[in-house]
């Protein structure tokens, strides 16, 4: 519970500096480096306890550098973390960012499973619908759900819009057993 505020307290702290237009390139990196960290328990370990300096630290971040050319927003934001000893929250805060970034910007994050992968024109056709019908923006993801028959099934948060061929049988069922 209390890392969860610390977390809520850094990611504001963050979206509050990224524009829309570096939006794309944070969220990579900060996946990307929460990534190499989960992957190299030694750099984990190092970035994570309070053995080394924090300059000690930084320099294990530019040797991270060397591989990967940082945003400075991201830069930035990782030294404020292991300044503050708090480098060992990267993975959570990598996790949460694009949900934190999107309720800032008041964009609703609809999750779209399919049976096989949706094409680019459909997902832009769903995206179109619900900003139409809702009057808000909207980003939509599409995960596979081999259980699915056929159709979709859409996630908007708590709520699921079921367009699936399984519900439309169960509807079928459902009106043919009440006609009886």
């Amino acid at each position: 519970m209390f890392e969860a505020k610390i977390v809520r307290r850094y990611l504001n702290a963050l979206i509050g500096l990224v524009s829309e237009a570096d939006f794309s390139a944070v969220k990579e990196q900060l996946e990307l480096i929460a990534l190499l960290v989960r992957e190299n328990e030694q750099l984990d370990f190092a970035l994570s306890v309070p053995i080394l300096s924090v300059e000690e630290k930084f320099e294990l971040l530019k040797a991270v550098e060397e591989k990967i050319t940082l945003h400075p927003l991201v830069r930035n934001f990782l030294k404020v973390l292991l300044e503050a000893d708090r480098f060992a929250l990267i993975d959570e805060i990598a996790r949460n960012f694009a949900d934190f970034w999107y309720q800032a910007q008041d964009i609703k994050k609809a999750v779209v499973f399919s049976v096989v992968p949706l094409l680019p024109e459909q997902i832009s056709r769903i995206k179109e619908n619900l900003e139409k019908s809702s009057g808000k923006k909207f980003v939509v993801q599409n995960f596979i759900n081999k259980d699915l028959l056929g159709g979709i099934v859409i996630q908007i948060g708590s709520l699921h819009y079921d367009f699936s061929l399984q519900c439309k049988i169960n509807k079928l069922r459902q009106s043919v057993i009440g006609e009886n």
